[in-house]
């Protein structure tokens, strides 16, 4: 099995790069903002992160399964333009070194962690559809027929569009075995004391709304067409 953790940006404070946390404040056109500010989720620009999220998930899913998966990616695509301008690593990197980390912290099995690097570019955008298609691209090099995706509930229905999309396509993503983990669901499923109200609060912010809405508004033009 490949274990794939989505990216959902990192940001720098006081120049160490870290995941985002459940809420960040982007740009006015959505974008990641380099240095984390204050989030306030009265401000219209607050929105979903879930970068910590999406990789605690990971951390508890290997805790929890009895047999490890043969390879795992952490946002396993491109740069965004925000990073490639600050010369800063690949979110790849960043989520893969916490990982690391995190499962050396808490004594748990270290996978094979396959990470993309920030001097490997493909043309064209670095978005969740070409990280999926990197993904499945990955798991048929390794020969892996079975791929497991995590991230956040509100990007949940855009991953899937995107990879029903490719795995209906005419290429040979169409062996592949795909399933799809929320993360809040893990991370509650398995841990409701330490998760339970952070979930909830999540839930709870104008942020998650403001996302819901943006990510619906994705993915109807992605059905219509005009992504």
């Amino acid at each position: 099995m490949l274990i794939a953790i989505l990216g959902r940006g990192i940001q720098r404070i006081q120049s160490k790069w870290c995941l985002t946390e459940d809420l960040e404040i982007c740009s006015p056109t959505g974008a990641h903002l380099v240095e984390r500010i204050q989030v306030d989720d009265k401000n219209p620009h607050c929105v979903v992160g879930g970068g910590e999220l999406n990789l605690l998930a990971g951390v508890e899913l290997q805790r929890k399964m009895k047999s490890g998966a043969s390879v795992w990616v952490c946002a396993y695509t491109n740069r965004a333009p925000y990073l490639v301008e600050q010369n800063a690593p690949s979110e790849s990197e960043i989520m893969s070194e916490i990982l690391k980390q995190t499962l050396e912290k808490e004594e748990l099995p270290l996978p094979k962690i396959e990470v993309w690097g920030p001097d490997r570019a493909l043309e064209g955008r670095s978005n969740t559809q070409q990280e999926l298609k990197n993904i499945f691209g990955l798991a048929l090099a390794q020969g892996i027929n079975e791929v497991m995706v995590i991230t956040i509930t509100v990007h949940l229905p855009r991953t899937i569009s995107f990879a029903k999309d490719h795995l209906t396509q005419k290429n040979n993503f169409q062996c592949l075995q795909v399933n799809f983990l929320a993360s809040e669901q893990v991370l509650v499923e398995i841990n409701p004391q330490l998760y339970a109200r952070r979930v909830l609060d999540l839930y709870s912010s104008q942020a998650f709304l403001r996302s819901s809405f943006y990510e619906g508004r994705g993915v109807n033009a992605f059905l219509n067409g005009t992504y």
